[in-house]
C-alpha cells in the first residue's frame, strides 16, 4: 500500500483545481478505453470539441492487483471530480461470445476488473456510465465493425480531430466517446420523430 499512496500522493499534486461547467448549458463526455497497464480516457463537450485526453500507466512500483485496481479507480476519480462529466462511456472489454480474438483469458479479466474500478468511481462521484462496444466503435468511425485500430485513427483524422500525438489508448477513448454521441443523437432524432 505505501507504493500506491506515493504514486497518488504525486497524482494529487497535479490534480489542481476542476471544471465546474454543471448549469452552464455545457454537456461534457468522458470516454475510457480500460487497461490494466495503460487506460486511456478523453473529454469531448457537446459539439465534439476535445476537452482533454490522458492516459494513465500503471506506475511499475504497484504489482498487486487490487492495488493497481485501487490505483485506477483513484486517478479515473480524480478526471471524474476535474471535469464532472455529464455521462461516462467505457469501451466493453468483450464481445460475447467471441471475446476478443487473440486477447488471452487473464488479460481480458484483467480488462473486465478495470472495467468495474471505473464503474466504481464514477458510482462515488455520482455519474452517468453507459458501455459501448468495440465493433460500434469501429463501425461508427470507419464503417466496419473490423477496422483497425489504424484505420479508426485515420477516420477521427479524416473528421477534423487532431490525434496526431494521441496514444492509442486515448484514440480510443476518444472515439468511444465520439461514437456514443452521435448515436445518442440519432436516437433522440428516431424518438422525436
Amino acid at each position: 500500500m505505501p507504493e500506491l499512496r506515493k504514486a497518488l500522493a504525486r497524482r494529487e499534486d497535479k490534480a489542481g483545481g476542476g471544471y465546474n461547467l454543471e448549469g452552464e448549458g455545457v454537456m461534457l463526455i468522458l470516454g475510457v478505453d480500460p487497461s490494466l497497464a495503460h487506460t486511456g480516457w478523453a473529454v469531448i463537450d457537446q459539439d465534439e470539441q476535445v476537452v482533454k485526453t490522458g492516459l494513465l500507466d500503471m506506475p511499475k512500483e504497484i504489482k498487486l492487483r487490487p492495488c493497481q485496481l485501487q490505483y485506477i479507480m483513484c486517478e479515473i476519480g480524480v478526471e471524474l471530480h476535474r471535469y464532472r462529466p455529464d455521462i461516462v462511456v467505457i469501451e466493453r472489454a468483450a464481445q460475447w461470445p467471441r471475446a476478443n480474438e487473440g486477447t488471452s483469458t487473464i488479460t481480458l479479466r484483467a480488462m473486465i476488473q478495470v472495467e468495474a474500478a471505473v464503474l466504481i468511481a464514477c458510482g462515488q462521484e455520482g455519474r452517468k456510465v453507459e458501455f459501448i462496444e468495440p465493433a460500434a466503435v469501429k463501425e461508427g468511425l470507419a464503417r466496419s465493425r473490423y477496422a483497425s485500430k489504424a484505420a479508426v485513427r485515420i477516420s477521427l483524422v479524416l473528421q477534423g480531430f487532431d490525434v496526431e500525438r494521441l496514444s492509442e489508448h486515448e484514440v480510443d477513448a476518444l472515439a468511444a466517446a465520439v461514437v456514443y454521441k452521435r448515436l445518442q443523437e440519432v436516437k433522440e432524432m428516431a424518438d422525436n420523430g
